[in-house]
């Protein structure tokens, strides 16, 4: 069983703020490679295109 205390000592409190994660965003995207990175710029591209296209249902009023 896991205790409460081992939980939390795994947790990397520091990305749990606005601040925190977006320099872990920005560390990871740092350990990309020029290639991986337009890849995903591309993927983001298409996904925007996509999302654009189909804009959100309103749900039925019960």
């Amino acid at each position: 069983m896991v205790r409460n205390q081992d939980l939390s000592d795994s947790i990397d409190w520091g990305a749990t703020t606005w601040e925190g994660s977006r320099r872990r965003q920005l560390e990871c995207w740092a350990t990309l490679s020029l290639d991986q990175i337009l890849d995903a710029q591309e993927e983001m591209a298409d996904l925007s295109g996509e999302l654009a296209s189909n804009p959100a249902r309103t749900p039925p009023v019960l």
